[in-house]
């Protein structure tokens, strides 16, 4: 009996020192990894080694996921803060935006993703696809539409483009929207 507690405490005691082990090289490789992130990164590690010690006690190791997600989606806002907010003036730059927006459909396969990564507000580009609906479907129809004026709001030219569409431009329309060449 004697023998089997001794043997239990030799493997317990080779496990503690495996465990200290790979923790320890654990801390090393995150020291190298955060070594670029200056002062604050030797106090991640500081409390990394005081959890490591807390291995030894028998209780698990706890670890932190979060900071790694919260960087990712920071980097994430400011990418889009760079997008969003741009004003569009005129029919050219809301075909623009509308193909960047079909593109990023296809992509991403649902229309509030791709809203999101164009930045585009949803009820923005309904407004005004119809006038880049209309220069993609019948670019001559477009030019019988009167021009657009800089000192017209855009949102009154897409209304203007919506009065003047014919039954044939719609259902064309419709029909491209149907066969996934235009926005749904």
């Amino acid at each position: 009996m004697a023998q089997k507690i001794k043997a239990l405490e030799e493997e317990r005691d080779c496990l503690r020192q495996t465990v200290k082990t790979l923790s320890d090289k654990r801390v090393s490789r995150e020291e190298v990894c955060l070594e670029d992130k200056g002062p604050e990164s030797t106090d991640d590690t500081s409390s990394s080694s005081s959890t490591s010690s807390s291995s030894e006690d028998g209780h698990p190791q706890k670890r932190k996921h979060g900071k790694k997600k919260k960087e990712k989606l920071l980097s994430r806002e400011k990418q889009l803060q760079g997008q969003s907010g741009t004003r569009v003036r005129t029919p050219e730059v809301v075909l623009k935006r509308y193909k960047m927006t079909l593109k990023a459909f296809k992509e991403e396969g649902s229309m509030n993703r791709a809203f999101k990564k164009v930045g585009v507000d949803r009820n923005t580009l309904a407004l005004t696809a119809v006038v880049a609906e209309l220069q993609m479907v019948d670019p001559d129809f477009s030019k019988s539409v009167p021009k657009f004026s800089p000192s017209e709001k855009l949102i009154d030219f897409s209304r203007r483009c919506q009065e003047v569409l014919t039954a044939d431009v719609r259902s064309a329309i419709n029909a491209k929207k149907s066969a996934g060449l235009l926005l749904p």
